[in-house]
């Protein structure tokens, strides 16, 4: 009875060393424990990890486009004077034409309405409670990043391409300001118009921001609305509405308001 409590006694207290078949078979289970919960923490963490990562990778693409934006001011100029003097050949013009509907704010209504009513998640009403919240951030993220260009369009003046006097400006800076309002091509201000707003892009903006709410929903399309959004913003460039530094950092907004719009969240499964 002794050498059974003795071996008993040797299994309860906290640091004592195992020396029985029941101090090894509570040892063993007690290790398995640990590396069951050990091995759940890195995967939450790797999990954490890569949301975050996919948000960060989304601010440094729009930062990068910000730097290109920086360094398009400097062929700004030219590129406008080629896509007034010249037009793409038919059917090509017709395609990029079309692809304005990936940054019209109507037409991406529709493509959103569209991926609801497609997409099984959305549809499943069991997956409603959160599959709502995702179709509310690929609304935000595709149309917050155009009402944040609007602000921007509202304190900065810059005449677009198919309005200014090309002969009259040297650099993209003098397309800048109010002076900037007097050298266009009838010879007189503007005055509060349209015309005015060509800093940055608000169908860059929408293109890009609906590029990357597509793409964090459905990760395997990626390219294809990237290619999308590409071509959108080409359209602007090319039918004189606006620079290429306005598409790039109108794009940069987009992919910026767009990334804090889906935040480190990952869509419903």
């Amino acid at each position: 009875m002794q050498g059974r409590l003795r071996g008993l006694a040797i299994v309860t207290p906290v640091g004592w060393a195992p020396t029985g078949p029941i101090c090894q078979t509570a040892d063993m289970h007690t290790i398995g424990t640990r590396s069951i919960g050990d091995e759940s923490d890195p995967a939450r963490s790797a999990a954490s990890f890569g949301t975050w990562s996919a948000l960060n990778g989304r601010l440094a693409v729009a930062l990068a486009l910000a730097l290109v934006g920086c360094g398009l001011f400097f062929v700004d100029v030219p590129v406008a004077a080629w896509c007034r003097a010249h037009r793409l050949p038919g059917e090509l013009r017709r395609l990029v034409d079309l692809s304005e509907t990936f940054a019209h704010g109507l037409a991406v209504a529709v493509l959103l309405g569209v991926t609801a009513s497609l997409d099984p998640v959305l549809r499943r009403a069991r997956s409603w409670p959160a599959a709502r919240f995702d179709l509310v951030r690929l609304v935000a993220a595709a149309y917050a990043g155009g009402l944040a260009v609007d602000l921007v369009k509202a304190v900065v003046t810059r005449v677009r391409p198919r309005a200014v006097d090309l002969a009259a400006v040297t650099t993209a800076f003098d397309t800048f300001g109010a002076a900037a309002a007097m050298t266009t091509l009838g010879g007189g201000p503007l005055g509060k118009s349209a015309d005015l707003m060509s800093f940055p892009s608000g169908h860059a903006a929408v293109a890009a921001g609906l590029a990357t709410a597509l793409a964090w929903k459905y990760p395997h399309g990626t390219l294809t609305f990237a290619v999308l959004a590409v071509a959108a913003a080409i359209q602007r460039v090319v039918s004189s509405a606006h620079y290429p530094s306005d598409v790039a950092f109108g794009a940069a907004v987009g992919v910026a308001v767009a990334a804090l719009c889906l935040g480190s969240s990952r869509p419903a499964a």
